[in-house]
């Protein structure tokens, strides 16, 4: 089953280079609510480096506007 999650998020997670993802085995670390949720999977999108360098001494208007671009393309 892992096998077939990895070729899947290769698969459609382009370009490759900007994401790294991972996956964890929960079992017996959810809440009983969870139960059936045995794997968890982590996504990271790289954000862009000339954006993320001028950040000095919080957010800039430009960085909270590439944030939400990111976030906007990766949630479905």
């Amino acid at each position: 089953m892992i096998k077939i999650i990895d070729d899947i998020l290769k698969e459609h997670l382009l370009p490759a280079e900007n994401y790294i993802f991972g996956f964890a085995d929960l079992t017996g670390l959810l809440q009983n609510k969870f139960d059936g949720f045995n794997y968890g999977i982590s996504i990271g999108r790289k954000l862009d480096y000339e954006i993320v360098d001028k950040v000095i001494n919080g957010p800039t208007p430009e960085y909270y506007s590439h944030y939400r671009q990111i976030i906007r393309i990766s949630v479905y």
